[in-house]
């Protein structure tokens, strides 16, 4: 049977003609392909009875959730998909009820892609990627970050009108080398956000949770400069232990003992001095514009 292929981030996507409408939903968006970043995986997607074992867990990815097994790197949603995240291999079986269940089955391939990466040492991150302009007028790419609901978008949105570059809005990765790459496309709002702070700004329609979508002008990413935690004290850098947590938290529990040794090394690299290290430092969504001044320091 003729395979197919093509690289997403650092893993080898490969496929049977069979599959080819899932892999699809693994291909990186135009602006955040990462051609330089070394292939340090492989995901294989094929068919298979995707036969459940293990514990019962729960999934959640993008808003989604579904009971699946896990059973050490082998996580499986019965008769739609599983897949087992080895060293430098991660098999995919897409099983008889994956398009009956599509969306369950989506959600498990983005998750073994997402498991592969973290592997691999790399760090999904749920935050704001903007450039704003630092010393000397030089960019300086940022990450703003903080639990849901606490205005991510929302600063997006006011810092893009004041000349920042979106990178992504929400989604994004790290990674071991520092390199930050979008994931996501335009910018989601509620519509009373939209309408207090740009009116004037066309609406491309509204997304499956009633907010308003925005679609921006992408730019590619870059190395990351720092993180900003909104709720954090103003300015401040963040102690030793909270950077620990910020970082756990913006980039999500793994599911499997593999993902869970990649991401403890990656937040690791952004902890310690003479790595990584990338400081995070606290935001007050109401001093945003300070920023700006805060970067040139």
């Amino acid at each position: 049977m003729t395979q197919q292929a093509f690289d997403s981030l650092s893993t080898r996507v490969t496929f049977s003609p069979q599959t080819a409408q899932w892999a699809a939903g693994l291909r990186p968006p135009l602006l955040h392909q990462a051609p330089t970043t070394p292939l340090t995986s492989h995901l294989q997607l094929e068919r298979g009875p995707a036969r459940a074992d293990g514990q019962p867990v729960r999934l959640s990815w993008s808003g989604g959730n579904v009971e699946a097994r896990r059973s050490g790197n082998r996580v499986c949603i019965p008769e739609v998909l599983a897949f087992d995240v080895q060293p430098r291999l991660t098999h995919v079986e897409l099983g008889p009820d994956a398009e009956s269940r599509a969306a369950d089955a989506w959600l498990g391939l983005h998750l073994a892609f997402a498991e592969t990466q973290r592997a691999a040492g790399w760090l999904s991150l749920h935050a704001a990627l903007l450039k704003l302009a630092g010393p000397s007028g030089a960019e300086r790419l940022i990450a703003i970050t903080g639990p849901s609901g606490a205005g991510k978008s929302t600063a997006a949105l006011r810092l893009m009108q004041r000349g920042a570059a979106v990178v992504a809005e929400d989604s994004g990765w790290l990674s071991p080398e520092g390199e930050v790459f979008g994931w996501d496309s335009n910018l989601r709002l509620r519509p009373d956000t939209l309408s207090q702070f740009a009116p004037s700004l066309s609406r491309a329609g509204q997304d499956a949770h009633g907010k308003d979508v925005v679609e921006v002008g992408r730019s590619a990413g870059g190395p990351l400069a720092s993180t900003w935690v909104l709720g954090a004290p103003h300015g401040q850098l963040l102690s030793a232990a909270d950077q620990v947590r910020a970082w756990w938290e913006m980039s999500g529990l793994p599911i499997t003992p593999a993902a869970r040794r990649g991401v403890q090394q990656a937040v690791a690299r952004c902890c310690v001095p003479n790595l990584t290290n990338i400081p995070v430092y606290g935001l007050n969504r109401d001093r945003l514009f300070e920023l700006e001044d805060l970067l040139k320091r």
